[in-house]
């Protein structure tokens, strides 16, 4: 869950109340002064238990509202998680603080736009360690299309500019200076408490340099239940890659589940 959560970073009203905190934090409607979610997940891969290979850890991310004028809100996110076997404490992920409006153009009901401009934390010691990062700005469009009364489309790019100390990390390796993530995902009420949401992110990064790395790419599916306007739970897969670079082009092979590279998860939603 966490690549899942910074990939997508970290993000329905109309639907059904049962929905993910990812599409919660899309929602383009009015929120009240104050607002959030909170999210406990464990995740873990498909290695037997018991083995060397197996990996498991537990997971919280806090998602905070404060509501500027009209649709305006301010956001911080910040999250964290632990290695089930590790006797470390709580590591932190990277978090952002922001502006958002999800939804300040409309075409009726069935077509939203909205837009996001994110200011990165380097909470984790990975970027303030080993990759010496500062800060990274990003600006994330997102679109939204009703294909059903059901039925929700959210297509969402975000263009980042990272700023670093080094451009080459402690381990040896360039940098990202510029990317561009892709996220698309349906979610689908299939009653009042129960949703299904299956997504895709593709990654495309450049060095300080200039130089392309490796395309990625993150697979999921989430099905969730909504015990009351306040609580869901909910269960899912997510299975990422790296999309590599051949002398005849890129593979373009996307895995949707690979038992080698999979992760499952459970997670509790709390919105307030």
């Amino acid at each position: 869950m966490r690549l899942f959560v910074v990939i997508v970073g970290l993000l329905l009203a109309g639907l059904a109340a049962a929905q993910s905190t990812l599409t919660q934090n899309l929602s383009s409607t009015t929120q009240p002064a104050f607002s959030g979610n909170f999210a406990l997940g464990y995740t873990s891969n498909l290695y037997e238990p018991g083995t060397a290979s197996q990996d498991r850890s537990v997971s919280g991310d806090l998602t905070m509202n404060y509501r500027v004028q009209g649709a305006n809100l301010v956001r911080g996110y910040f999250g964290g998680y632990k290695q089930h076997d590790d006797a470390e404490e709580w590591k932190s992920n990277d978090g952002f603080v922001g502006w958002v409006n999800n939804g300040f153009w409309h075409r009726g009901e069935k077509y939203t736009f909205g837009q996001q401009v994110r200011v990165q934390l380097p909470f984790s010691k990975e970027s303030r360690v080993r990759d010496t990062k500062l800060t990274g700005v990003s600006l994330v469009p997102v679109m939204q299309a009703k294909l059903a009364p059901s039925v929700l489309f959210i297509y969402q790019p975000q263009l980042i500019k990272n700023f670093h100390t080094y451009t080459v990390n402690r381990a040896g390796t360039s940098n990202t200076s510029w990317a561009i993530n892709q996220l698309a995902l349906i979610s689908w009420s299939v009653t009042d408490s129960i949703y299904l949401q299956p997504l895709l992110v593709y990654g495309t990064a450049w060095s300080y340099k200039g130089t392309k790395k490796d395309d990625v790419f993150q697979t999921g599916a989430e099905l969730g239940y909504g015990i009351n306007n306040t609580f869901t739970i909910a269960g899912g897969w997510t299975n990422a890659g790296a999309i590599r670079s051949f002398e005849n082009g890129n593979d373009q092979t996307i895995r949707v589940f690979d038992e080698n590279t999979s992760t499952v998860y459970a997670a509790l939603y709390l919105v307030f």
